[in-house]
């Protein structure tokens, strides 16, 4: 069932990436990275790290924490926020396209 969920969501991630909806596509990627948190997978805490700089790119505190909360929970990834995380250029493009 969780395998389901992984591959719709993914799909939602991949559909939204090419759009210029930064808020959806931060969404997207918390639902992914929860879904692969309660896989197990260590891909994971890459999507969760993804919608956390996506959300604090644009401004987005109440997302930002949800993503850094799921995070937390993420297999192998330190709890709480990251605030030393740079963006990744794929993320930092994003925010660039939404005109962030």
């Amino acid at each position: 069932m969780l395998e389901h969920a992984e591959r719709a969501s993914r799909r939602a991630v991949n559909l939204v990436e090419k759009g210029e909806q930064g808020q959806v596509l931060a969404e997207c990627l918390i639902t992914h990275g929860t879904i692969l948190a309660n896989l197990a997978t260590s891909g994971a805490a890459l999507s969760l790290m993804r919608a956390a700089d996506i959300c604090a790119h644009l401004g987005d505190k109440e997302q930002q924490r949800e993503a850094d909360r799921a995070l937390g929970r993420a297999p192998r990834a330190a709890p709480g926020p990251h605030p030393g995380r740079s963006l990744s250029p794929l993320t930092a493009a994003a925010g660039d396209t939404l005109g962030g």
